[in-house]
């Protein structure tokens, strides 16, 4: 049985999933508004949290400067992320989507309070919900989009910036790449143009396009806790 030091002194996955449980519902929870017609629960967004949770349990090494609960969210919310787009095939009215474009306009999110919201649109509360629902849904899509755009800088953005969790977290991903990979990652993480990353390791443009979406790929299945 593995015995881990993630914060709190050694414990089994069972301990830390009870000292944790309540990061598994916290990341589900803002997710839970994605939901809309997927066929999916709030307890499976849960389910999927536990196997993120299991995956950072075991992947955690307790010698890094890093912090378990900031790993364990990145993998968890990886996990949940993957589910949503695995089920997800969502139809928004065109009044829910107007609604739901207003909201992100003026900075709502998905925990926006219902009552707020409704005030805010002049509508009813079930249509406020309608909304918040389609502006849940919109943050799984553009995370999606922004991660395959620019895979480099938003490892960063994924974790948050300038702080010693995101070193390491990319410094772990990046050791795991070929090396060539492992170049380009660093120079994008540097907000090094295409043509830049081409010139330094002696590939046209072209083909950086081609190597960042299939780093794109490799990162989701870290972040998933899947082998790269």
């Amino acid at each position: 049985m593995i015995v881990k030091d993630i914060g709190h002194g050694p414990m089994t996955i069972d301990e830390a999933y009870e000292q944790y449980h309540n990061l598994l519902h916290y990341c589900a929870k803002q997710f839970r508004k994605a939901l809309i017609d997927t066929g999916l629960e709030y307890d499976d967004l849960v389910q999927a949290a536990s196997e993120g949770f299991v995956n950072a349990f075991n992947r955690f090494d307790s010698t890094k400067d890093i912090k378990f609960m900031t790993y364990g969210s990145l993998i968890i919310k990886g996990h949940i992320m993957r589910l949503l787009r695995d089920y997800s095939s969502v139809y928004f009215s065109r009044p829910v989507k107007d609604n739901g474009r207003k909201l992100l306009r003026k900075g709502f999110d998905a925990n926006s309070n219902v009552t707020d919201v409704a005030d805010f649109l002049n509508c009813s509360e079930r249509m406020a919900m309608y909304a918040l629902q389609y502006v849940a849904y919109r943050r799984v899509k553009s995370m999606d989009r922004e991660q395959e755009r620019n895979p480099g800088i938003t490892l960063h953005d994924v974790v948050g910036n300038g702080d010693d969790n995101v070193d390491y977290i990319l410094y772990d991903f990046v050791t795991r790449l070929p090396e060539k990979e492992a170049e380009i990652v660093r120079m994008l993480s540097e907000e090094k143009s295409q043509v830049e990353i081409g010139g330094k390791v002696g590939c046209a443009q072209a083909h950086v396009s081609r190597l960042r979406k299939q780093l794109y790929v490799k990162w989701q299945r870290y972040s998933e806790g899947e082998a790269i």
